[in-house]
């Protein structure tokens, strides 16, 4: 079941945890988490993996750089079955939902599948939008942005303009590069048919605010291209 149900993970299930020597830092080191969360399982399991992660790293003292894939495809690519499918659609209340809304109104519920996918392409960290544009990746982004260390620091949501590549601003440009709408994507099947399907943003990098202004990658520490080539939101 192993081959089947997950992706195996060599070396660790889920984190590499790292210190590095950086002079710059104020305490001389900065700690870099290197997460891969499941692709195999539902936006909650992730969620899941998420918070304990969080949980390691609470009492660091080091600025920390979070970066790694999170698997944010916002949908449950958990290994299926009949007894699955049947069970899923039984105890979600959306599908129950929406399936009222379609018999009592004859309104084209399918018409929202195109417009969800684009929304979770584009950007899974905004709202969730109950029933009509369900973003199931957002809880998670919400934890990243709530959390804080014990020392009372967070990750940078702010996403200045001035801080981020080809001044996009908005919500994560900071460290995660920002195209028109959107962030750039780092997974994508060969057949896009024209950039409406297969593009995704898997990977991120949450980078720790410091005394109001952010501890960056490649300002106050240089981190090589090379090592992180689908993330272009390095400088």
């Amino acid at each position: 079941m192993e081959r089947i149900a997950r992706e195996v993970r060599r070396g660790g299930r889920t984190t590499l945890i790292v210190e590095l020597a950086v002079p710059e830092s104020p305490t001389g080191a900065a700690t870099v988490v290197a997460p891969h969360l499941e692709t195999k399982c539902k936006p909650e399991c992730r969620r899941k993996q998420m918070a304990e992660i969080l949980g390691w790293v609470r009492a660091e003292i080091n600025p920390v750089i979070l970066a790694g894939d999170l698997n944010t495809s916002g949908s449950d690519t958990s290994p299926t079955s009949v007894s699955k499918v049947i069970t899923n659609r039984l105890k979600d209340p959306d599908k129950w939902a929406i399936s009222a809304i379609k018999w009592s109104t004859g309104a084209p519920t399918v018409l929202l599948m195109p417009v969800n996918m684009l929304r979770n392409k584009n950007d899974p960290t905004g709202f969730d939008v109950p029933l009509v544009s369900r973003k199931k990746e957002a809880k998670l982004f919400g934890d990243l942005d709530d959390f804080h260390f014990e020392d009372g620091h967070a990750f940078d949501f702010r996403g200045e303009a001035a801080r981020s590549a080809e001044g996009r601003g908005g919500t994560l440009s900071d460290s995660n590069q920002r195209a028109t709408k959107g962030f750039r994507y780092t997974f994508a099947l060969a057949r896009t048919y024209g950039g409406l399907f297969g593009e995704y943003k898997l990977d991120w990098i949450f980078v720790i605010r410091l005394r109001d202004r952010l501890f960056q990658a490649g300002r106050e520490l240089q981190v090589c291209p090379s090592l992180c080539p689908n993330s272009p939101g390095i400088k």
